[in-house]
């Protein structure tokens, strides 16, 4: 069965270090049809999205060692049209990050559904091959 251009899902690369939250996020996101595929480094993310080709990425900014801001820098660069959301448990991260590099941050605890309608807010049908 193949699917017509409308309707292709969406892939959405999930980076957090909290076991946890990414497979909670990840499950609720598949439940409503995104496909999703999660790394808990910098390294493991670039890494997976050369294959996985993400329409967008849901990035948390402390990733232990790794800086989460300039990780979706680096996804951008890969991905021009990839829309990134950035998460953290940290207020001081969100009003700094957002004003700095015109991102969305969202603190947690956050809504799934808040999430979600960011991570497809803005992406054209045209980006999704």
């Amino acid at each position: 069965l193949s699917r017509s251009n409308s309707e292709i899902q969406l892939r959405v690369l999930v980076v957090d270090d909290e076991p946890a939250l990414v497979a909670g996020l990840c499950s609720v996101m598949e439940m409503r049809d995104i496909r999703t595929l999660s790394a808990s480094t910098a390294k493991e993310a670039c890494i997976k999205a050369s294959a996985f080709k993400p329409h967008a990425a849901l990035i948390d900014i402390v990733l232990g060692d790794d800086d989460g801001l300039e990780l979706g820098k680096q996804l951008v660069e890969l991905f021009p049209n990839i829309k990134i959301v950035h998460m953290t448990g940290f207020a001081k991260h969100a009003l700094v990050s957002a004003s700095r590099d015109k991102t969305q941050v969202l603190k947690k605890p956050f809504e799934i559904d808040l999430a979600i309608s960011l991570l497809k807010e803005g992406l054209a049908d045209d980006n999704r091959d």
